[in-house]
């Protein structure tokens, strides 16, 4: 299903992203480095692959540094997309600046799993 889009890692100069289907039919996508207006061209194709073809999609934020609000809005559309079309996204292990962006905006209740590595107090 997934046979094009599964790789790891794709590396651009600030993020690098990975896709790897689990046995259980979900999709995890772990982002690294920096989500913003200079990355995000490069994922919103792969994302809105994603939206279309898997039911259940986690992504893994634990090895991103930074994301600004355009990092923001792919990842609200991405999740409006998924669950237009029945699927499930949800967003775990964020840290630091991008977990305090996600409280400030109050997308951490939305969109953000209760995972048991998700240290929801976790800012630095």
């Amino acid at each position: 299903m997934l046979s094009t889009l599964a790789g790891c890692p794709a590396p651009l100069a600030n993020m690098t992203f990975s896709i790897c289907p689990n046995p259980d039919g979900a999709v995890v996508v772990t982002i690294g480095g920096e989500l913003d207006v200079t990355t995000t061209g490069a994922l919103e194709p792969v994302l809105d692959e994603l939206a279309a073809r898997a039911p259940r999609v986690e992504i893994d934020l634990s090895q991103l540094r930074m994301i600004d609000s355009i990092g923001i809005g792919l990842l609200i559309g991405f999740y409006k997309g998924t669950r237009d079309r029945g699927g499930e996204v949800v967003l775990r292990d964020a840290g630091g600046q991008p977990f305090a962006l996600f409280r400030l905006v109050q997308l951490d209740r939305l969109m953000m799993g209760t995972t048991p590595s998700l240290d929801r107090d976790r800012v630095t």
